[in-house]
């Protein structure tokens, strides 16, 4: 037997006096991220760790890992940020977008970034030319390549 307890929640094969009208799940609004979540994020930094790794021998020193796992983190702040606000993926699409040109430059280019922070015109026309060239420019470059710069900008992407 099924049936559509209060909360629009079905219950299966129960009595219907047995629905609790708790929330089974966390509220939406509350952006509080739940144990799963944070398990699902820890996880997900390791196997990016893992990914980022792989790249040790093109890059030199570990400065693209540490911007690929910055990628990572800001990736998984802005999807539980569209999740909880229960956005459409066009608006998790643009907000990445958003987050990559804005954050980037902090991340990627510090040293063209106003005060190392905020992005100026140098820093974003730098991140596009390395987001649409620097896997180009990775591939056709002999390793290692500087780990500084745009040609870190794929690293960023790729978490």
């Amino acid at each position: 037997m099924a049936f559509v307890g209060e909360a629009g929640r079905v219950a299966c094969y129960g009595d219907p006096s047995t629905v609790s009208s708790a929330p089974a799940e966390r509220v939406r609004g509350t952006l509080l991220p739940r144990r799963a979540d944070l398990v699902d994020g820890g996880f997900l930094l390791v196997l990016a760790a893992i990914a980022l790794s792989g790249f040790s021998t093109t890059y030199s020193g570990w400065n693209h890992v540490a911007v690929g796992l910055s990628g990572v983190v800001l990736g998984v702040l802005v999807e539980h940020l569209a999740n909880v606000l229960d956005q459409p993926v066009i608006t998790l699409a643009a907000l990445t977008v958003a987050t990559f040109f804005l954050a980037g430059g902090a991340v990627v280019l510090r040293s063209q970034a106003i005060g190392g922070v905020l992005p100026s015109a140098g820093t974003v026309c730098g991140l596009a030319e390395g987001s649409v060239n620097g896997w180009k420019q990775l591939l056709t470059t002999l390793p290692p390549v500087d780990g500084r710069g745009g040609a870190v900008a794929g690293a960023c992407e790729l978490g």
